[in-house]
């Protein structure tokens, strides 16, 4: 949540119910079991986030994988056969009813990052799926697994400060606090907005729950919750990683290792249900057991203590980020220290470090100690004194939600709720965002009527359709309509920012998922392009110097890039050779696969004059005679899945857009007849536009998701039919017993 990661709550909060619609397949209810997971399956895969929901599929692996031993001791696999059937049924009934999104989201993942790359020249070539370096990166520390009874075990979270423990800093000798208060309280390899907590009385609870229930689904839960923990643990225990990588079917479709914990998120507070639930049935199986009660305290509570009486003994506080260790080393190199004099420092400072870490580590192993006891104490109590089990469960839950709040608190919390107003408009623009605004409006002086234009359209039809005007909105929308450059912002981390596509067009942004082929662009010739404009502005760079660097540019310049931002508080560049949005080439220049492709884009090359072009395009291509003499192409009206052009053009040709290709949806109409189009340029679109005035339009309309949502439709229409016949007939059957009973 303190992310902003919604869609993954969503779909965590789906999974209690999907579980339940199978327990109950299991018990051979196989009409209203099959029905009720079918649906829940559904809206689970509805939250739209494909990693838990595989993950997900791992508990139900585990949960069918048990069933089926326990139903081959017991002799009942022709029940167990006929209860795996309903959850395939319920399964295939959940994806159909989501095959729209389901299919052009794979359909789309082909051409993805999270596919196979056409290049062969690639240091290390892509399999199909992530890198193993980019797929386990933010791995769980082995240490860190603690975290689900000590939250502090590593710190808790980056983005707070050991300045913010004030009982912690005041461990620091003095000459190292400054410092030390500056430094994030997380002390690990990785970064983080906060530990997995399960709370202190739930990891003592769910330990009953392991150590009385009894079946098969205790061992399913169990051996799914190590294994989750093995594979969070990463690039930590990276054999084991790397073999489901290149092994298990669509594993290495997905990144952060540490997120497989959801599962343990999830199975921990069952487990401390179920564990309390047979101590409630059978409370003397607490005396008769004793064994496995002092069992689950000394793993839970015992252990926290331990940990609080000598923490270096099972964990290490000395871990200093490599960047931070070079800081203070350059900063004590700045004041004049020697080197001996820099390893003395640095020693003091290590073990002042180290002091106030531990300081943090054991103020929180000593609160889950207390919780855990405090969780054991009260069901101890409630075994020899047999009170009510209603004041056993208020009191739990007491325990638990103070637990759970102190906690959860240091991670979300009052500054993380803003008024609806801030979320609309999340960003405030800039000095340099305002001052391209400026340079717009002078030199297009009717853009500011087409923006009020839009902004009044937006507000007529939010307000047909009942939602909240909000104006500030609607004009920044309607501005990234109106306007017709991209903007390459250096004041940000430009491939991970967000904040610039909110008024401009961006050439960066992030996506999780973006195309292979932008990615590859960016590899191999935006970032070097980039690098040219730093290194200039670097130096005593003037402006005609800055210039004569921009027309080096053919990556920036391809992407009508016409804004540079390199200081939020200053005016931007103008790049005045970017390209527009498209334009007439002189020549073509075949090559014969994507290697050569995107080995003919070099310095030098001049995406004005020339087009490369795949073989593969020939036929459409071959016929073209290009022309850039006197030929005009404008971008006339703008909308995220519709673009329409206007070109004039004395003899015709081949013309060059600026816009990303991707065949499988975009279509190209010509005076609104559908015409060919193809790839130029690696990235770009192009097409054939002959002489004349015309209109030209691009088209966002993939056929495939017109056809799959008609047999979603249709399937949740079933769906909701069954549920209806159920109901029936159970009101039938429960009227006719009523009859019945009358009657005798």
């Amino acid at each position: 949540m303190e992310a902003g990661h919604m869609s993954k709550v969503d779909a965590i909060s789906w999974i209690p119910w999907v579980l339940a619609g199978i327990l109950l397949l299991m018990q051979r209810k196989y009409l209203i079991g099959g029905i009720l997971t079918a649906i829940f399956l559904s809206i689970q895969i509805k939250a739209s986030h494909f990693q838990v929901t595989y993950y997900m599929g791992f508990i139900i692996l585990f949960m069918m994988i048990a069933l089926l031993v326990d139903a081959l001791v017991k002799k009942e696999i022709p029940a167990y056969l006929k209860s795996a059937a309903a959850l395939v049924l319920a399964g295939v009934f959940a994806i159909l009813t989501n095959i729209s999104s389901l299919y052009t989201i794979y359909d789309y993942g082909k051409d993805s990052i999270r596919g196979k790359s056409e290049l062969t020249i690639k240091e290390k070539p892509d399999g199909d799926g992530l890198d193993a370096d980019y797929a386990l990166a933010y791995s769980y520390g082995k240490g860190e697994t603690f975290s689900y009874l000590i939250p502090n075990i590593y710190g808790g979270a980056s983005n707070i400060s050991l300045g913010d423990n004030k009982d912690a800093l005041d461990q620091a000798s003095a000459q190292h606090k400054q410092i030390i208060q500056n430094l994030p309280q997380y002390w690990w390899e990785t970064s983080t907005t906060g530990p997995f907590y399960a709370g202190a009385v739930i990891c003592f609870l769910a330990l009953l729950g392991f150590f009385y229930m009894k079946g098969p689904l205790k061992w399913a839960f169990l051996a799914v919750s190590v294994f989750a923990i093995l594979l969070a643990w990463g690039r930590n225990f990276e054999s084991f990683s790397v073999f489901m990588l290149e092994h298990f079917p669509g594993y290495n479709k997905f990144r952060a290792p540490k997120m497989m914990l959801i599962i343990v998120d999830f199975l921990l507070p069952l487990m401390a249900v179920l564990g309390l639930n047979e101590i409630v049935n059978q409370p003397e199986r607490l005396k008769n057991e004793a064994f496995k009660f002092y069992g689950a305290v000394a793993l839970s509570g015992g252990l926290a203590l331990l940990f609080w009486l000598m923490p270096d003994t099972f964990f290490t506080f000395d871990y200093l980020m490599p960047s931070i260790e070079s800081q203070i080393k350059g900063m004590l190199s700045n004041a004049g220290y020697g080197a001996t004099e820099t390893e003395s420092w640095m020693s003091g400072f290590m073990g002042s470090l180290e002091s106030v870490r531990i300081a943090v580590f054991k103020a929180d192993a000593l609160r889950a100690a207390l919780f855990a006891l405090a969780g054991a104490a009260l069901v101890f109590l409630y075994t020899r004194m047999k009170f009510s089990v209603l004041i056993l469960s208020a009191a739990l839950l007491v325990f638990t939600l103070a637990d759970q709040w102190s906690v959860n608190k240091r991670y979300v919390n009052k500054s993380d709720f803003i008024p609806n107003s801030k979320l609309e408009v999340p960003f405030t623009p800039s000095a340099a965002d305002e001052a391209i605004y400026a340079m717009e409006l002078r030199r297009d002086p009717s853009l500011n009527a087409r923006i009020e234009s839009r902004v009044a359209e937006s507000q007529k039809l939010n307000k047909a359709a009942g939602r909240k005007n909000d104006e500030a909105k609607n004009r920044y929308r309607a501005l990234l309509g109106e306007t017709d450059y991209r903007v390459l912002n250096l004041a940000s981390d430009m491939f991970n920012d967000a904040a610039t596509s909110f008024f401009h067009k961006s050439v960066g942004g992030y996506s999780a998922a973006k195309l292979e082929r932008y990615q590859e662009f960016i590899e191999y010739h935006l970032q070097n392009n980039i690098q040219g404009i730093i290194g200039e502005l670097r130096g005593a760079a003037s402006d005609s110097s800055i210039q004569a660097v921009l027309a080096q540019q053919y990556a920036l310049n391809m992407l009508n890039t016409r804004y540079i931002i390199y200081n939020d508080k200053a005016a931007p560049l103008i790049n005045k050779s970017a390209l527009c949005n498209a334009w007439f080439v002189e020549s073509i220049q075949e090559v014969a696969n994507a290697d050569e492709e995107i080995q003919s884009l070099k310095p030098g090359f001049d995406p004005s004059k020339v087009a490369v072009v795949d073989k593969r395009f020939s036929d459409i291509y071959k016929n073209i005679k290009p022309s850039a003499a006197g030929g005009t192409i404008e971008l006339k009206d703008y909308e995220a899945n519709h673009l329409t052009y206007e070109s004039n053009s004395p003899s015709g040709g081949l013309a060059v857009f600026s816009e990303i290709y991707y065949a499988k949806g975009w279509n190209a109409y010509l005076d609104g007849r559908e015409v060919p189009h193809f790839r130029a340029n690696y990235i770009l679109r192009a097409m054939e536009v002959p002489a004349g005035k015309h209109s030209i339009e691009f088209k966002f309309e993939p056929a495939i998701y017109h056809t799959t949502e008609s047999i979603a439709m249709a399937s949740s229409l079933l769906l909701i039919l069954l549920l209806a016949g159920w109901v029936f007939m159970e009101f039938r059957k429960t009227k006719k017993a009523g009859n019945n009973t009358e009657k005798a």
